[in-house]
Order: C-alpha cells, then sequence, then structure tokens
C-alpha cells in the first residue's frame, strides 16, 4: 500500500505594503509612548518636590537598642516607653510608644511593670508576654523549653507585630533569643554541651564498618559554624525591620576582644546587624559617687549609687560630631533618655 504523500503547509505572509498614513499613525503612537515613559522618572521626582513643598515632616518610628549589667534599669527605661511627653514627641517627630508591648524573655519586665507601673500595667498601658509558654486544651500555661520552639515563639509574635499600626514593641533580653538559635548550630554540626560547660562533638559513624568515631572536645565554636544561627537571626531581623511601630531592644554587655585579649569595652551580646539597624544604641552602668557636703562647718562624704548612660550611636543628634556623651543620673525613664538625645552631639 502506499501512503500518501503530505504536503507541509506554508504560512503565505501578507506583502501588502503598509500606507503612508497608517505608518505615521504607528510611528506617532511609538513617539508619544516612548516620551511618556522618558518622562515618567522626572514626573514623579518633580512631583515629589513640589509635595514637600507644602508637606509636613513625617513622623519616624525609631528603632532604640539598650545594653547594659543586671540590675542598670534597662527594663525599667522598657516599662517606661509608655509615658513620652507630646513635646519630646514633636519634637523628634516620632508617634506615642503607647501601649508598650513587651516580649518578656527575662522574665524580669512583667515584676518591674507590677513594682513600678502597676496602674499602667492593670490599664493595659503596659502589655507584656511571657513568650516561653503555651496553652493546653484546658487552658493550662505550658512551659516550652525545646530552644527551637522557643526562638519560634518569639518570632511568631514579632511577626504580628508587623500588622499594628499603634504603641510600640518592646523585646527585653533580646540576648536569651539568639542562644536558643544557637541550637540550629548544635543540631547541624552535632554539638552539645556537658554540665561542666565544656563543649563537644559527636564522632561520626563509618558507614562502610559501621564503627562510630568517638566524641571530641572543642575549644569554641569555629566562626564559619555560626552560619545556620545567623540564617534564622538575619530573617527574623529582616521581620523586625518591616515592623511600622517604634522598637525598643534590650540585650546584656560582652566584653570587646582585641587580638584575642579582652578589653575595657563593651558591646552588646547579639550579632552586630541589630546595632546597624538600629537609630539609638545606649549602655548603662552602675556606679558610686563620692559627694561632699558641710554639716555644722564639717566636711562630710557620702557615697550615692548613680547610674550612667554611654551614647553609642544617636540618629537624632544635633551637631555633625559623633554623639558619645556619658551622662550621669540617680535614674533614667525613656522621657529622660530621648531628651537628652536631642540636647547635644
Amino acid at each position: 500500500m502506499v501512503t500518501p504523500k503530505r504536503t507541509a503547509s506554508k504560512t503565505v505572509m501578507d506583502t501588502t505594503p503598509i500606507s503612508d498614513s497608517a505608518n505615521d499613525a504607528q510611528m506617532a503612537m511609538m513617539e508619544s509612548t516612548s516620551v511618556k515613559k522618558r518622562n515618567e522618572g522626572v514626573s514623579r521626582w518633580e512631583m515629589q518636590k513640589e509635595l514637600q513643598k507644602e508637606m509636613k515632616p513625617s513622623r519616624y518610628a525609631p528603632k532604640i537598642l539598650m545594653y547594659g549589667e543586671n540590675g542598670t534599669g534597662k527594663t525599667h527605661n522598657l516599662c517606661s516607653a509608655f509615658n513620652i511627653e507630646e513635646k519630646i514627641r514633636e519634637l523628634i517627630m516620632i508617634p506615642s510608644f503607647k501601649p508598650i508591648r513587651i516580649i518578656d524573655c527575662n522574665r524580669s519586665a512583667i515584676q518591674i511593670a507590677c513594682k513600678d507601673f502597676p496602674k499602667e500595667y492593670k490599664n493595659g498601658d503596659i502589655i507584656i508576654i511571657n513568650p516561653y509558654v503555651e496553652l493546653n486544651t484546658e487552658g493550662k500555661e505550658i512551659p516550652i523549653t525545646d530552644p527551637i520552639k522557643k526562638f519560634t515563639s518569639v518570632w511568631n509574635l514579632i511577626k504580628e507585630c508587623r500588622q499594628l499600626t499603634n504603641g510600640s514593641l518592646g523585646i527585653d533580653g533580646y540576648d536569651l533569643v539568639e542562644k536558643d538559635a544557637m541550637i540550629y548550630t548544635y543540631r547541624q554540626y552535632g554539638l552539645y554541651e556537658m554540665e561542666n560547660g565544656t563543649l563537644w562533638k559527636k564522632g561520626k559513624t563509618n558507614p562502610n564498618t559501621n564503627v562510630k568515631e568517638a566524641d571530641e572536645p572543642l575549644n569554641g565554636i569555629p566562626p564559619l559554624w555560626y552560619g545556620p544561627r545567623n540564617m534564622k537571626l538575619v530573617a527574623m531581623l529582616q521581620d523586625l525591620s518591616l515592623i511600622t511601630i517604634p522598637v525598643i531592644v534590650v540585650a546584656h554587655p560582652r566584653v570587646r576582644y582585641v587580638n584575642q585579649k579582652p578589653t575595657e569595652n563593651f558591646d552588646p551580646n547579639i550579632i552586630d546587624e541589630v546595632s546597624d539597624e538600629v537609630d539609638v544604641v545606649l549602655r548603662f552602668e552602675n556606679f558610686e559617687k563620692n559627694i561632699e557636703s558641710k554639716v555644722g562647718g564639717t566636711k562630710e562624704i557620702t557615697v550615692q549609687s548613680m547610674r550612667k548612660m554611654h551614647i553609642k550611636k544617636n540618629r537624632f543628634q544635633r551637631g555633625k560630631k559623633p554623639d558619645n556623651r556619658a551622662i550621669e543620673r540617680e535614674s533614667f525613664e525613656m522621657d529622660d533618655i530621648l531628651n537628652l538625645l536631642l540636647s547635644g552631639g
């Protein structure tokens, strides 16, 4: 049987010439589109220029990092953020911090708030959540002990704040969040800690002989091994940066090392990216000051407990020089802090 030969179909192109009038219309349309595209960028800049002539300065939601040893008033300062005076907020063009919502990783904010600001805590001007508990079916609080669940719980509370348009967010004990995130590095590289605090790496099992190598002690974690932890922390920080309400992060300090030797300087005990992200970095410390006074012609010296605030970064400063003041007070509250940030630099 002879198979009939198939004839390939040909595509016939329309060779009818385009009339001069149609060509002119197309060219005009192309030119107008091209001009429009060229002018889009310029017109937007010009439009913004005119808007800025008429509009008032927009309010900005600042991010603040405070760090210091235990007992230096960090948590008290955080809780007091609900009460920033209107005149200060107008000067610095920031919204109200009320209510201040605190993720209480240290379990100290609840104590400070109830002791120092009982009325405001009861009214809801200060809202505090313990991120390390969950409710069972009976509504009873169950502690969260797994580090990943603890880390995720804090992260979820941060994500919720992305939808808020009023008040502020505080995280008390942010360095504890980073400590929990180390579990990602531990699980990636098979690390564990002994009861005496020494760090060990689990030995691998040879797939050919099924013989397990001995665990080995480590003097420290190599810098490259922090990758799994840092990936999670940077992702959390990205969510924190998207929040459009004021944010206050509170952490503990760590000694700064130079050439593997400790110095007398201190840094926040968290990844450097947090300090880069915020507008203000403050360090608090306690010290004792000798106060001289005359009583009945006799000079007396009394020792007074004081607090010192070191300004490490201040985007609200006046002047061109870096604001690196150390300010002594008996105590601080957020009202005082913002006033001082505006007063010099």
